[in-house]
């Protein structure tokens, strides 16, 4: 009877918490295994949860009010996020084209129609890929009249997919050219640039909060394997192969 009334009043002194994991535990195993105990993490719930932590590490590290402080953190890395802002890069092309031929149906160049071709081919690809998630963005974003529709889910990173599937054009411009030869500018040492425009743009989603990192690793897998390979062959095929 001592014995038994120790164990009792030992077991009142632990956490609430631990107490109720015990009562879950014993409740679930004594359901002929019809639902797993809280110690029974599932590998996809371990792999959110590592993807959480590093996430919050990388953004107290390197984002506002890290190493650079808030101010010039933020600023920096909103900067470099702009570069691979959609209507950024819609203005860009067109605006690009007409400035160096200086006629309207440059546009069906081969270069500025496979750049084109990129940009809209990602916008169903994303907008599917996010409704079907619906995950929610990480803990330190903050909404604002930017993320509207399906821009207020993180997966994929739609800056990542669209970043990564130019990165792809672009290189692959740079280094087959056209019949009509290389566009001014592009060449195959600037390469290196344009993938380092593509690893910035990817960390500064990460840095200001915007994205969890396994966000932007698969919209960049994304970008290059599936939107740039689609938008290619639409160019090639619009174009009648003028690679």
């Amino acid at each position: 009877q001592r014995l038994r009334s120790r164990m009792v009043a030992i077991a009142e002194r632990r956490p609430p918490a631990s107490r109720k994991a015990d009562q879950e535990g014993s409740s679930s195993n004594g359901d002929a295994g019809s639902s797993s105990s809280p110690g029974n993490v599932t590998l996809v719930a371990r792999l959110l949860a590592i993807d959480l932590e590093i996430s919050n590490v990388a953004f107290r590290t390197i984002g506002p009010g890290g190493f650079m402080g808030e101010k010039l953190g933020a600023w920096v890395w909103e900067a470099i996020s702009f570069l691979a802002d959609g209507f950024c890069w819609f203005l860009i092309v067109p605006v690009y084209t007409l400035a160096k031929h200086r006629k309207l149906d440059a546009l069906l160049l081969p270069d500025s129609l496979l750049l084109a071709a990129t940009l809209v081919v990602d916008i169903p690809i994303i907008v599917g890929l996010k409704q079907l998630f619906k995950r929610r963005r990480p803990p330190a974003h903050k909404h604002d009249m930017r993320f509207v529709g399906v821009d207020k889910f993180s997966f994929p990173s739609g800056h990542a997919t669209r970043c990564w599937a130019l990165v792809a054009a672009l290189c692959f411009v740079a280094t087959h050219g056209t019949r009509g030869g290389l566009p001014e500018g592009l060449t195959p040492d600037s390469t290196s640039l344009i993938v380092g425009w593509g690893c910035a743009v990817s960390v500064s989603r990460i840095a200001l909060g915007r994205h969890f990192v396994s966000d932007v690793l698969v919209g960049a897998m994304i970008g290059c394997v599936a939107t740039f390979p689609i938008a290619l062959a639409l160019t090639t095929k619009v174009s009648g192969g003028a690679w």
